[in-house]
């Protein structure tokens, strides 16, 4: 998984085992055999954070090697990035 840049707190982190920072989550490989189950696990790990921040990240599952899911991320990023720079 890939986790995407906003400042999460200790406990939130600790909670989850996500980094200080992430905006938007991207779990990728999922044509492999497990990841819905570990994608459905951790998502629900994630939805009982303490921290309301984490709690409503949004979740992209993709795959790089069947392209599902990859546009819907790739028009996230590029309105990211058009406020990023309109900011």
């Amino acid at each position: 998984m890939f986790i995407i840049s906003v400042t999460l707190t200790k406990r939130s982190r600790a909670h989850t085992g996500l980094s200080e920072k992430a905006v938007l989550i991207v779990a990728n490989k999922m044509d492999v055999r497990g990841a819905k189950k570990a994608l459905k696990e951790f998502t629900a790990r994630l939805r009982q954070s303490p921290d309301e921040k984490l709690r409503n990240l949004p979740i992209y599952p993709i795959s790089a090697k069947s392209k599902e899911g990859v546009e819907p991320i790739l028009n996230t990023l590029r309105i990211s990035v058009q406020r990023a720079k309109s900011a």
